[in-house]
């Protein structure tokens, strides 16, 4: 092969072989064409997938940039080559499935005395446990009214142990503490009488707590601590609670005034922020309209070799950024691929903004490819700028 073929047209016709020979030979992978564009640029802009990774690791320097200030990573992204541009990031990346690593945790198996215990446990069921805790609390409960109890009668004892006048019998202290240990034992069949000897209202008893009492049988608790009944297990309330009051209604005036408030507060907030939006909603209308107004439209027109093969001709819009209006003539000279996609475009004439927009125009535009026929195609689009 011949050493006078140049590297860019070997990466245009995509032939791997080609390429490979041509820098063997010491061909320069980084030179360019008129246009600027490298054979790396050229091999994104055509597609050649494989010869991109072939020419970067030939050393090619994908940062550099053609005549429109696009470097190749800049051009896989417009033509949206993913493999490419991963290519160029990473080009000697390698896909390894990851390893998975399983781990299987297993659960020691318990001792046998712990698994007896446990079966023990699980095999009592729901209402047994019910049944032992309320029997428990039950057992608790008379405990604390059998010491209180006792503390009442030591209290009475002492306050009416006083040594007896001559001429008074001397009277039977032990007579009522008897009649009342006898009353102790189990509750008797109507709960309500035994509930009653457990807890007697003390009269003379030095105990502060607060009374309270059962809604179901009516018995009578003196002390903060208690809070349910020892015989119906219902909740305790204050013993001063009239029996079977009707629940009282709250029919304050601040209750409705509240309300009002709060709907009133709800209408104006709701109407600020309805007035707000509509506000900003009319800013960003205006600042579009504004911004529309602002840009001038220049009209394209093909030169004779591309006259009739156009798919897609968009129009230049140039932003005004003075005064003065727009106005002029901007001759883009265009190269199409066989594809009929403008992989090269160079302005000439009108200031700088005019260029720039015809150029970029001039860019997205597109043609037939059975029109070309198969062939790459240059030309000259015309873009008139009239304010």
């Amino acid at each position: 092969m011949s050493s006078t073929i140049p590297l860019t047209s070997a990466v245009t016709s995509g032939d791997e072989s080609a390429v490979s020979a041509l820098l063997a030979a010491g061909a320069d992978v980084n030179e360019s064409t008129s246009g600027g564009q490298t054979p790396l640029i050229l091999a994104v802009i055509f597609g050649h997938t494989h010869i991109v990774r072939q020419l970067v690791l030939a050393g090619a320097d994908p940062q550099q940039r053609d005549n429109l200030g696009l470097n190749a990573f800049d051009w896989a992204k417009r033509r949206g080559l993913t493999e490419a541009l991963d290519i160029l990031t990473n080009p000697q990346q390698t896909s390894t499935a990851p390893k998975r690593i399983v781990i299987n945790f297993e659960e020691p198996e318990p001792p046998e005395e712990n698994r007896e215990e446990r079966e023990t446990r699980e095999n009592v069921s729901d209402a047994e446990k019910s049944r032992r805790w309320i029997t428990g609390f039950k057992q608790r409960l008379d405990e604390q009214a059998l010491r209180r109890l006792n503390r009442n009668e030591s209290a009475e004892v002492r306050t009416t142990a006083k040594p007896p006048e001559p001429e008074v019998p001397e009277p039977e202290p032990a007579a009522e503490p008897e009649t009342k240990a006898l009353a102790v034992p189990e509750p008797a069949p109507k709960p309500v009488h035994s509930t009653r000897i457990l807890t007697p209202a003390p009269t003379t008893s030095t105990s502060t707590g607060k009374r309270k009492r059962c809604p179901k049988c009516n018995a009578v608790y003196n002390g903060e601590l208690v809070s349910y009944c020892a015989i119906d297990m219902a909740p305790l309330i204050d013993a001063d609670t009239p029996i079977n009051s009707p629940p009282q209604r709250s029919n304050s005036p601040l209750f409705w005034i509240m309300v009002i408030i709060t709907l009133t507060g709800s209408i104006v907030v709701g109407s600020l922020i309805t007035t707000y939006l509509y506000k900003s909603n009319q800013a960003k209308a205006r600042v579009a309209a504004e911004q529309q107004a602002l840009v001038v439209k220049g009209q394209p027109e093909l030169s004779a070799e591309l006259t009739g093969k156009a798919t897609s001709l968009p129009e230049a819009e140039c932003p005004v950024k003075g005064p003065e209006p727009v106005s002029g003539t901007v001759a883009v000279h265009i190269m199409v691929d066989k594809n009929g996609q403008v992989y090269w475009a160079r302005g000439s004439g009108g200031d700088w903004l005019m260029r720039g927009a015809a150029t970029d125009a001039a860019m997205k535009s597109t043609f037939a490819p059975e029109k070309l026929r198969g062939r790459e195609t240059e030309g000259t689009i015309t873009y008139t700028f009239k304010p």
